[in-house]
């Protein structure tokens, strides 16, 4: 199926994409018998290989990042409660990313019976680095969270947390603000900043960049066909053009 234009639209910002050669959809999906990164040249040298990769995962660091926004857009402002930006941090580095995320998992928990209702959210992870140790921490959008003071915060952040040590009877590690006017503020820092760390450093590579609740509103998407796209095999070069296809691109707001 060939696709001319597209449209995706997040919450009231629509997104238009007019494809001067028209984009083919596949129906029946070839999987790489070789698996995700698929085999290597005999003639690729070790330094082609590894930059390779890193286009490839700068590509898909984009991608995410641009999913990133459309669901914000599908999400923000919807509820009477002002949308909150949270930054959580460790004071002593977990192992793993993976027990980061169990400790994530448990505050959400503690937050939902304190609040006594499930929460929205959407959020990036960010290297954090201790001593020679590297981990991440999180920046958080939580779209129907009521008002909570900081201290409560602080010891649903704190408390059970084997990495918040507060034998000292200080309580850190938790940033939070209303987001008053969108996101511009924090755009910058959230994908070129953001995006820039995680690309030299190798820590996320295998998990997420985004995290996200499963209850969000997602894009639509639009796809305008323009005929009914049966290759024949002394047509299948011409799908080379579709390399350098030119998109005209309208965002509508």
């Amino acid at each position: 199926m060939l696709v001319k234009q597209r449209s995706i639209i997040s919450g009231n910002v629509t997104e238009i994409m007019d494809f001067t050669n028209p984009i083919p959809i596949q129906e029946n999906i070839i999987y790489n018998p070789y698996g995700r990164k698929g085999t290597i040249s005999s003639k690729e040298t070790q330094e082609e290989k590894e930059e390779k990769q890193k286009n490839n995962r700068l590509k898909t660091l984009k991608r995410n990042t641009t999913a990133f926004w459309r669901l914000y857009n599908c999400n923000a402002n919807k509820h009477k409660d002002k949308d909150k930006f949270l930054t959580l941090t460790f004071r002593t580095l977990p192992d793993s990313i993976k027990e980061c995320d169990r400790q994530l998992s448990n505050f959400f928990k503690r937050l939902m019976r304190y609040i006594s209702r499930k929460i929205e959210y959407q959020g990036i992870r960010e290297l954090q680095l201790e001593n020679d140790r590297q981990g991440n921490h999180y920046h958080i959008i939580i779209y129907n969270m009521p008002y909570v003071k900081h201290s409560e915060l602080l010891k649903l952040w704190c408390v059970g947390n084997p990495f918040m040590d507060s034998s000292d009877g200080k309580l850190s590690g938790v940033n939070i603000k209303a987001i008053d006017d969108g996101m511009n503020d924090i755009t910058s820092y959230l994908t070129s900043y953001l995006l820039k760390e995680i690309i030299e450093n190798d820590f996320l590579e295998g998990h997420k960049i985004i995290i996200q609740s499963k209850n969000l509103l997602k894009p639509v998407k639009i796809n305008y066909h323009a005929k009914k796209y049966e290759p024949q095999i002394d047509e299948i070069k011409k799908a080379l053009s579709f390399i350098d296809n030119k998109i005209t691109y309208y965002r509508l707001k």
